[in-house]
């Protein structure tokens, strides 16, 4: 099966489940777009084929690992404000909900990540927190994401 995109730099052929040698490029016919030229004309263009691999929206279609990878940088290197003394709980989770949480959901929305994959970046953001908030124990994950009204910190689960 083959599919092509178009970007701004570059045209990419995808082939999905390739069946013997597959080549590195490949010839596809396009119309001339040079001035004072017939749009009759067809003219030929090498363009790279990939084999078993669709980026599109920047976004590597069925790599689940490369999406879990991603959420987790953005949230390793993420720096909560600095504040005089103690941040209260409900302005870091304010920040956790507005900025890790949205910005992760937005990233999983194209490319879906396993239920476990989504428990390791819930304990991730459950130490994050902890770090910033000053309280002598370290979050259980299920705890954070718990409502307030069952004794939890209402915090976003992903």
């Amino acid at each position: 099966m083959y599919g092509w995109l178009t970007n701004w730099q570059k045209t990419i052929a995808y082939v999905l489940s390739p069946k013997g040698i597959t080549p590195k490029t490949i010839t596809m016919p396009s119309i001339t777009v040079n001035p004072c030229v017939s749009y009759l004309n067809i003219t030929y263009h090498n363009i790279s084929l990939i084999p078993n691999e669709i980026d599109f929206l920047c976004v590597k279609i069925n790599k689940t690992s490369h999406r879990f990878n991603k959420i987790t940088d953005f949230i390793n290197t993420f720096i909560f404000p600095k504040f005089i003394g103690l941040t209260p709980i409900t302005l870091i989770r304010k920040i956790v909900t507005q900025t890790i949480a949205s910005r992760a959901r937005a990233l999983l929305t194209l490319q879906p990540i396993t239920d476990i994959d989504a428990l390791k970046i819930n304990k991730q953001i459950a130490s994050k927190v902890h770090a910033i908030s000053g309280f002598p124990w370290i979050f259980n994950s299920e705890i954070t994401t718990l409502p307030v009204s069952l004794h939890g910190f209402d915090f976003p689960s992903i």
